[in-house]
């Protein structure tokens, strides 16, 4: 009896044994799965609108070709677009078909949708501008900036304000559509970019004599008062500037569709007026209604963010004590730069240049010379 016992006591050490060093020995060998990175949940019907989008992306051109007939080879990952690796599927992200975006293809608009909202960087940028700006002549050459312009645009100089966080090479290109060496550009860089965007923007700028960065950052939140301060601190460098006719706000994701001399022509017709959207819809209301009344008798309006004003209205905002009490008072609103601009240009009482004279015709405005 006592001899069995000891036989299974061994038997059982026995076995334990070999259970741990074929474990041990299998943990060795065989490497532990990767996981999937995964940008967020997904149920059957995304997993799916993801099929069909890589089924799509595959035949879609790259770089915008609009003979929309390349196609991607089994296996091979043309240049400009990413692999992804996502709920189980091999995503190939690529630029879209501006073909189909712009004949209205819902198709390749929905396909776009689903990239931008799934993966925060669809594709890197290519240029290293610390690289390609060492010869600013080269750079300004190369990349086809226009340095020749007429009398009529030397004569009538603009001024921009650009506000950016990201996407070097798209600034870049926006640049290089609405530069003029009679106009100035101040570049608001977000001060939460990334150094690399910076650093990058940086080598740009020295490249121009009248391209330059603002004299402060702000710390940009969507729909905050820092919005109004960024456009308010190009402002105030830009008006250290002598000449220009007209002040054009933009951010980094916008592009023109116009010529420098074409905005020329349109502006001078404007003879001084300002062109800034304004509303007095009840719904809006909501974004003020917390601050109680405004100073000065100035009634609120809700508007765009984006404005076309005279410098008169911009010496304005910046050095009258009515614009500066407004601007306190909006201070807490929402989006305040969407009720800043346009107030201050609908209120026929406040007498600033360029803006409305009341229910009009929009060629009644302020007008200043000069």
């Amino acid at each position: 009896m006592e001899l069995m016992c000891a036989i299974r006591v061994i038997f059982f050490l026995l076995t334990t044994t070999v259970i741990i060093i074929c474990l041990f020995m299998e943990s060795a060998v065989v490497p532990p799965k990767e996981k999937i990175p995964v940008p967020h949940k997904m149920d059957a019907k995304g997993k799916m609108t993801m099929k069909r989008s890589l089924e799509r992306t595959r035949s879609n051109i790259l770089n915008c070709d609009v003979s929309n007939n390349r196609s991607i080879e089994e296996g091979q990952l043309p240049e400009g677009a990413i692999s992804h690796n996502t709920v189980g599927l091999t995503m190939l992200i690529s630029k879209p078909s501006c073909k189909a975006l712009i004949s209205g293809k819902d198709a390749e608009y929905n396909e776009m949708k689903t990239q931008i909202f799934t993966y925060k960087y669809p594709y890197r940028p290519k240029t290293d501008y610390q690289l390609v700006t060492r010869n600013c002549h080269n750079f300004l050459r190369d990349r086809g900036y226009i340095l020749n312009v007429t009398s009529e645009e030397i004569g009538f100089p603009l001024a921009y304000n650009i506000l950016m966080f990201k996407d070097v090479e798209q600034v870049e290109r926006l640049l290089r559509a609405i530069y003029r060496p009679s106009n100035f550009y101040c570049i608001h860089v977000d001060r939460k970019a990334h150094f690399k965007v910076k650093l990058q923007i940086m080598s740009i700028v020295r490249c121009f004599p009248n391209v330059f960065l603002s004299s402060r950052q702000m710390k940009v939140e969507w729909a905050g008062y820092s919005v109004l301060e960024a456009e308010m601190a190009c402002m105030k460098d830009l008006l250290q500037r002598p000449g220009w006719k007209y002040f054009i706000n933009l951010t980094g994701q916008e592009y023109p569709l116009k010529t420098n001399l074409e905005i020329v022509r349109i502006l001078k017709i404007l003879n001084g007026a300002n062109s800034i959207d304004a509303t007095t819809n009840k719904k809006w209301k909501k974004l003020w209604k917390h601050l109680g009344n405004p100073p000065h008798k100035i009634r609120t309006y809700k508007g765009n963010t984006h404005i076309v004003a005279c410098r008169g209205f911009v010496d304005y905002i910046m050095n009258n004590p009515i614009a500066k009490d407004f601007a306190k008072w909006v201070k807490n609103a929402v989006v305040p730069d969407e009720t800043f601009f346009p107030s201050l240009n609908h209120n026929p009482h406040l007498k600033v240049p360029g803006s409305a004279l009341g229910k009009t015709t929009i060629a009644s405005m302020y007008t200043v010379s000069g």
